[in-house]
């Protein structure tokens, strides 16, 4: 399983890297990509079955009004700012990085979501869903990329966690595999 995990995330990584892959990429999103794979670096994941999560997840209220799909290019510019808001400490990076994730095109295989509170854009990650394979016949959900305005802690990222997870699975589909930040 850990080297699945290890495959899922580098190729996300992969994915979202090879938007700047073109004839003339700007000197900035080349840079912000950088400042980007950097950070990737220092990421650990675990792994838990969705079932676990999402009950786990009604243990905390729900904070968030609306997640949405980021699914036209006025949200992928919303989700790159939010994004970038990681690096806010360091505006330069925060601008490099901007111009990086601006790069993004929308994919199915590659999902970008937003959490909404008050109309105000509060919560962002990437959804990459698995299909089971002959030497692994587990599916998989990689949740990554995980932005919360309020910081990072389970009692916040498990509710936002959970409505992407009911977006992804069947009604009898307990097993799915999640794969997400600590």
């Amino acid at each position: 399983m850990e080297s699945r995990v290890s495959q899922l995330i580098a190729q996300k990584i992969q994915w979202l890297s090879h938007h700047v892959d073109v004839a003339f990429p700007t000197p900035e999103s080349l840079q912000g990509r950088e400042l980007y794979l950097a950070a990737q670096a220092t990421k650990t994941f675990t792994t838990q079955i969705s079932s676990e999560l999402l009950s786990q997840a009604s243990q905390y209220p729900i904070w968030l009004d609306e997640v949405v799909l980021v699914d036209f290019h006025r949200l992928t510019i919303m989700f790159s700012i939010l994004q970038a808001k990681a690096w806010s400490q360091q505006p330069e990076q925060e601008k490099l990085v901007i111009e990086f994730l601006t790069q993004i095109m929308l994919d199915d295989d590659y999902q970008l979501y937003m959490g909404f509170k008050q109309g105000e854009a509060v919560a962002a990650l990437i959804v990459h869903k698995s299909v089971a394979t002959t030497e692994d016949p587990s599916e998989y959900l990689l949740l990554s990329d995980v932005y919360l305005s309020s910081g990072y802690q389970v009692e916040t990222a498990l509710p936002f966690f959970a409505s992407v997870i009911d977006l992804y699975q069947q009604p009898n589909d307990k097993k799915t595999i999640i794969v997400y930040p600590l």
